[in-house]
């Protein structure tokens, strides 16, 4: 499961780190001016750590699941 967040932490890192340099390359141009492209960036950057902490959140949620007592945790009293 750790195997799975590093990478994702490091791939979402090398997004955020490269994101601006990606969209003005593909980007601008056109109707597509430079304040859109550092807009655009901002929004792929929080994308990018937001797929970091979906795909942490899915391996957790199996592990949790797996142990078998989720159901008698949530009945307890949530």
């Amino acid at each position: 499961m750790s195997r799975v967040a590093c990478l994702g932490l490091l791939g979402a890192s090398a997004m955020v780190a490269l994101g601006k340099p990606l969209v003005d390359l593909i980007f601008i141009g056109g109707k597509f001016s430079a304040g859109d492209a550092r807009e655009c960036a901002v929004y792929f950057a929080v994308f990018s750590i937001s797929m970091f902490l979906w795909s942490a959140q899915a391996i957790y949620s199996r592990a949790f699941m797996r142990r078998g007592t989720p159901w008698r945790r949530w009945w307890r009293g949530r």
